[in-house]
C-alpha cells in the first residue's frame, strides 16, 4: 500500500471514530450563590427545551441542585434572572461551554455560578453522584 493510500486510510478512519462518538451524558448540575449574598427569585430557563427551574432564594455559598436522569445534552443555552443582595434585577444567557477533551465519554455535570458582580459563569465537570 502506498503512502497516499495508507494516509487516505487513516483519515476515513479517523472521521469515522469522530462520527461514532458518543455525545455528551449530563446527570445533573447545579447553580451556584457565589455573590456573598442571598440572591432571591432565581429563575433559569433552558433552551430550546423551555425546562425551566425556580428557587424563591439561594443562601451565599449555597447551590440549587438540578437533578435530572443523565441523557445526551439537548439544551444548547439558559436564560437566567435572579434579584442580588442589592435589590437589583439582574438576566444572562448562557451557553453550553465546549466540552474539554479530557472530560469527553463521561458522564458530565453543568455548573452554573453567579458573582457578586452581577455575572454569571457555566463550566462542565465530572459527574458527582
Amino acid at each position: 500500500m502506498s503512502f497516499r493510500t495508507k494516509a487516505a486510510f487513516s483519515c476515513l478512519w479517523l472521521l469515522m471514530l469522530v462520527a461514532c462518538a458518543a455525545p455528551p451524558i449530563v446527570s445533573g448540575g447545579e447553580l451556584r450563590n457565589e455573590t456573598g449574598s442571598t440572591i432571591s427569585r432565581v429563575r433559569g430557563v433552558f433552551q430550546p427545551t423551555e425546562r425551566t427551574v425556580y428557587s424563591n432564594q439561594i443562601l451565599p455559598g449555597r447551590a440549587l441542585k438540578l437533578g435530572f436522569s443523565p441523557r445526551e445534552i439537548q439544551n444548547r443555552s439558559v436564560d437566567l434572572t435572579w434579584i442580588g443582595g442589592d435589590g437589583r434585577e439582574h438576566k444572562t444567557t448562557l451557553g453550553m461551554p465546549p466540552i474539554p477533551p479530557h472530560l469527553e465519554n463521561q458522564p458530565l455535570w453543568v455548573i452554573y455560578s453567579v458573582h457578586p458582580d452581577g455575572t454569571a459563569t457555566v463550566r462542565m465537570q465530572p459527574a458527582v453522584e
